[in-house]
């Protein structure tokens, strides 16, 4: 997913809890970053597991 459609993603969201349920590789300039992003929220996490600490934290 590109940094613009996260963002975008990330604005229609707002600041609703998201257990992050499906992630995937942020894309800079047609290039892959070390981020992925929350498909459901838009939110962006460095590493494909920064998502299991999230989600510990809404149970």
């Amino acid at each position: 997913m590109n940094y613009s459609d996260a963002a975008q993603l990330r604005e229609k969201w707002g600041d609703k809890p998201c257990a992050h349920p499906e992630i995937e590789a942020e894309v800079e300039v047609g290039h892959p970053s070390n981020n992925y992003v929350c498909t459901t929220c838009g939110k962006v996490g460095e590493g494909n597991q920064w998502n299991t600490t999230e989600r510990k934290d809404l149970n």
